[in-house]
């Protein structure tokens, strides 16, 4: 939408041009005659005389011979005020959040429930990926990627480190924790709400198929309600219970008992929840019911025996259930997988869709996939905790091919649609209430620089937090409707200015964008300092969103760290600025922008995904050459006064660039969590804020034991990098780090095969890596800290292996 059809909207007035959704003549006609107008400074009624549309082709005549009809000014907003709601129906949902926030009238318009269900029938299905970036983290990452492939990122804080999505429906989200806690979150508007606890959350892990909560939403009284199903009082396996909550009261309300132990968590379809149940006294399985309307139980028989065999679950495609049955069982791999759908007319008649042949690599103990879905025409299948399938029925082949490498985190994965279907009608009410005073700067460039803070440096602009509150959104607020409407505008870093290209990266509250430096800006820069300045003037800018003076101060503590280092393998802070932004209450937070070289290669976790997907392995002294780079911008950080450790050395912290005829370029980035390498633990209490530093600043997959379980008495130094070095190491020859690859193996606990050294040496390129290279990693992956080499030690016994192997 153009920057003059939105301010056309907003002041009520009519305008000549074609807006880009609707046809000018249908939305806005010419006027054939004012009476009277008022001028400026002048007054009077404005009175507007308009035709009505030709009958059957016949020029300017009208219906019967009537004149034409006079339109009021009262007509002239009701016109616009259907208009309004036409473009409002054509705009994404993400929009519409920041639209309710500009005024009471759009906050009307755009929470009406028959405005808000209509929405919904015209918004397209996407597929939302649900991973945590790091064990153990206080956050719920998700990835929500659209038809196009774009995708972009949700963070969302709560207070359990345990987290996980039970299901989706209507854009609303039902997260869980450990605790047995429930959570609703609409990820488009940034509105949640936390639930009353269930009346029973003890007896069984949340991630049993006997306690689990399932999101539905009813079609006849358009209410979203929470089941809640779990083990009875006796822990009978086979007597279940179960209860519900309804959006918009306040308790839970239990409806009952029930024979029949749930065999997996079940799905939601047309208003009713369905799962398999398995009696005791009853060779089959069935299906029971539950109608959300009515709150009562039915019972539905599965289909004849010699239809089908081995382990069965339910799914949800096309809008209609579906029996997922895997052939094979604990003795022999599973090979194929048949999908059956309910004619929702007939609860008794199945019919056999699809017939999909499974990978050979899938281990024989998965027999169900983790979620099925149906997703623009194909059907997507998680099989493990890391792998992404897809099966196009289109296509001659009934191959189950893989969609993306193995993810270097455990996801699952649901469908799911943006919308704005509120939780609490008086949410947007609210929120409207705190913005005593809302700046909309919709013409001409950016506004007002922020002034009055010791803090600020450069040019910003007013800034409004999003409809997405708490989500770590990057553009929120009236600032997203603006930068909707005119393409956004530049952005300054001290003297220097830059055009954002795109967004290329983005967890948390950071957000990483290519930008290119006006050729004005580039010349004074160049002119200042030749050595930080871009070839081609483009660079990578981190945005960072702080919202509390603990954020303040670790920002700080990032620039300063980065600030002091200075080697050709560790990535260098070019330029920074914090500049102060004031949000709707009249208080002053801040955004700070650093400004780095861009590596358009990517990371090596981002090739070590492609060259995984092809089978491709480094060469043995490609994998030397690179981890010498490491290791020399890895000596700089230990060589300091006292040394710093890094903290966070992955696959993911390393940038590459290819270089033809060359060895690869590896850079060593993200010094938010490097510390002062060097500390001492004397009381349970000091370990135990060690440990828990750790879990929020060093990813799992590559933490050291001691950062796992800390000793009451223990001397902490930089050998915490050397074991983060040699699962890096291993990382770049197999592509997936060490005891990620022994917990697909064998399964258990990410922690404990850390603190074991549990290691397994998966098949390489051919001919194989040589031993030298694995008992190297064995070196540098000694449990105890002291038992570790130093880092010049390392790079010594580098050197030596890469003289033997270059040859």
């Amino acid at each position: 939408m153009s920057g003059l059809l939105l301010r056309c909207l907003q002041r009520g007035v009519y305008t000549n041009t074609n807006p880009p959704l609707l046809s000018a003549s249908l939305l806005f006609p010419p006027p054939s005659e004012t009476t009277k107008s008022n001028r400026r400074g002048g007054s009077g009624e404005r009175r507007i005389r308009r035709r009505r549309p030709p009958i059957g082709g016949q020029g300017g005549s009208t219906m019967g011979g009537k004149k034409a009809k006079t339109v009021e000014r009262n007509d002239h907003r009701l016109l616009c005020s259907d208009v309004l709601t036409e473009v409002f129906h054509r705009l994404p949902a993400r929009t519409l959040a920041s639209c309710r926030l500009v005024c009471k009238s759009w906050m009307s318009e755009l929470t009406d429930p028959h405005f808000v269900h209509e929405h919904l029938k015209r918004s397209q299905q996407k597929l939302l990926l649900f991973a945590n970036d790091k064990a153990n983290d206080r956050s719920l990452a998700m990835v929500l990627a659209d038809d196009t492939g774009a995708t972009y990122q949700l963070t969302r804080p709560m207070a359990s480190r345990s987290l996980f999505v039970h299901n989706s429906c209507n854009g609303l989200l039902c997260l869980g924790d450990s605790t047995g806690a429930v959570q609703l979150l609409n990820p488009t508007t940034g509105e949640s709400a936390t639930l009353p606890m269930p009346m029973y959350t003890a007896g069984s892990s949340q991630f049993s198929s006997c306690n689990w909560h399932c999101l539905g939403f009813c079609p006849s009284t358009k209410e979203h309600k929470v089941v809640h199903f779990y083990l009875g009082a006796h822990f009978d396996s086979f007597n279940v219970c179960c209860e519900i909550f309804t959006i918009g009261d306040k308790s839970w309300r239990q409806i009952g008992s029930f024979h029949g132990a749930p065999t997996d968590r079940g799905v939601h379809v047309n208003g009713a929840v369905y799962y398999l149940t398995k009696f005791r006294y009853i060779a089959s399985s069935r299906i029971n019911c539950l109608n959300l309307e009515s709150e009562n139980f039915d019972v539905m028989m599965l289909p004849p025996r010699k239809s089908y065999g081995g382990h069965c679950s339910l799914a949800e495609l096309e809008g209609k259930l579906c029996l997922l049955v895997v052939e094979g069982g604990h003795d022999n791999p599973p090979r194929t997988m048949d999908i059956l759908m309910l004619d929702s007319g007939d609860k008794t008649a199945w019919t056999h869709r699809y017939h999909i042949s499974l990978p050979w690599l899938m281990p024989s103990c998965y027999f169900t996939p983790k979620h099925t879905l149906f997703h623009e025409g194909k059907i997507w299948v998680q099989l493990l905790a890391r792998n992404l399938y897809c099966y196009d029925p289109s296509s001659s082949s009934t191959e189950l091919k893989m969609a993306c490498p193995e993810s270097e985190f455990p996801f699952s994965t649901h469908t799911f649609i943006e919308s704005i279907v509120p939780l609490r009608k008086d949410y947007f009410i609210k929120q409207i209430q705190r913005r005593k005073v809302i700046f909309i700067p919709l013409v001409g460039g950016p506004a007002e620089p922020n002034r009055g803070s010791p803090e600020t440096r450069g040019r910003g602009r007013w800034s409004s937090p999003a409809a997405s509150e708490g989500m770590g959104c990057s553009i929120s607020g009236l600032n997203a409707l603006y930068d909707a409407a005119t393409g956004g505008g530049d952005v300054w870093i001290n003297e220097r200015r830059f055009r954002v290209l795109r967004q290329i990266g983005e967890g948390g509250f950071a957000f990483v964008y290519l930008v290119r430096e006006h050729q004005a800006s580039a010349d004074a820069a160049r002119g200042r300092s030749p050595s930080l300045a871009s070839e081609d003037g483009t660079y990578a800018m981190k945005k960072v969103l702080i919202q509390s003076k603990e954020q303040l101060d670790l920002v700080k503590e990032e620039i300063r760290v980065s600030s002091l280092f200075n080697h050709p393998n560790l990535l260098p802070l070019l330029d920074h600025a914090v500049i102060a932004v004031k949000n709707q209450q009249g208080d002053w937070n801040h955004e700070a922008y650093l400004l780095f070289p861009v590596y358009i290669d990517g990371t090596l976790f981002d090739n070590a995904k492609v060259m995984q997907s092809r089978k491709e392995f480094y060469s043995t002294i490609d994998v030397l050459r690179i981890f010498q780079q490491l290791c020399e911008g890895l000596k700089h950080m230990h060589s300091f006064d006292p040394p710093y450790a890094h903290n966070d050395v992955k696959t993911g912290n390393v940038l590459i660039t290819h270089r033809k005829g060359q060895a690869p370029l590896a850079t060593l980035m993200d010094f938010g969590s490097a510390r002062p390498a060097r500390k001492e633990i004397r009381s349970r209490a000091e370990a135990l804020r060690l440990q828990e530093w750790a879990a929020e600043h060093c990813s799992a997959p590559y933490r050291a034991p001691e950062l796992w379980d800390c000793p009451s008495h223990a001397d902490i130094d930089e050998r915490t990098d050397i074991w983060s070095l040699g699962c890096t190491l291993y990382a770049i020859m197999y592509n997936v780090s060490p005891f990620e690859y022994a917990l697909g193996e064998s399964g258990g606990s990410l922690q404990l095969a850390i603190v074991n050294c549990t290691l397994k040496w998966p098949a390489g390129p051919s001919p194989p890596y040589p031993d030298a290279l694995h008992q190297f990693i064995t070196w540098m992956l000694q449990p105890q800290p002291a038992m570790r080499p130093h880092i010049d030690d390392i790079i010594l016994h580098v050197e030596k292996l890469m003289e033997k192997y270059s040859s």
